[in-house]
């Protein structure tokens, strides 16, 4: 890799080479339009006037960074975000979800590159773990409290009446 000019693909695409490179080691950035899929992908060098290095892969991964608001209803209905990086390649899982919590999904009300934002289930008082998703990682303080403090409670309704005008029959 010594030799000045060489290229990298990643995948579908190119890795623009950054920095110094040796005989044994290249660096290189992927730019923010990855066509690919979340997974392995093939790596190789053009090398000018060796030709291309044998292919070697490296896998592409979202990542989850943060979980906000930390708590929420017991009885579901919060909004939470999520924030992190390649949020919009995240495929459903076998179950159909791209987000769950206390195993019920979480109903995706927008999602893009660095966000999804989703209202959430009803779950058991505690906390949750946002569980891993295909190809992406989630760090241990991903954490939801499913929180009975966070329910509101409806004491009464007033008035108790209803009204109901008389069917046609009725007349």
């Amino acid at each position: 890799f010594g030799f000045g000019g060489s290229l990298v693909d990643v995948g579908a695409g190119p890795c623009s080479v950054v920095g110094n490179h040796t005989d044994t080691a290249i660096n290189c950035t992927l730019d923010g339009n990855i066509s690919d899929p979340l997974g392995w992908l093939g790596v190789s060098v053009l090398v000018p006037g060796r030709g291309r290095s044998n292919s070697s892969s490296w896998r592409l991964m979202a990542a989850v960074e943060s979980l906000a608001p930390a708590a929420g209803s017991t009885n579901g209905g919060a909004l939470i975000t999520i924030t992190g990086r390649l949020l919009d390649k995240i495929l459903p899982g076998a179950d159909g979800m791209i987000v769950s919590l206390a195993g019920s999904p979480c109903a995706i009300l927008s999602r893009n590159d660095s966000r999804i934002v989703c209202r959430t289930p009803a779950g058991p008082a505690g906390n949750v773990t946002l569980p891993v998703m295909q190809d992406t990682t989630v760090p241990d303080s991903a954490v939801f409290h499913f929180s009975a403090s966070h329910t509101s409670a409806v004491s009464e309704v007033s008035p108790c009446l209803l009204y109901t005008s008389p069917s046609p029959r009725d007349s």
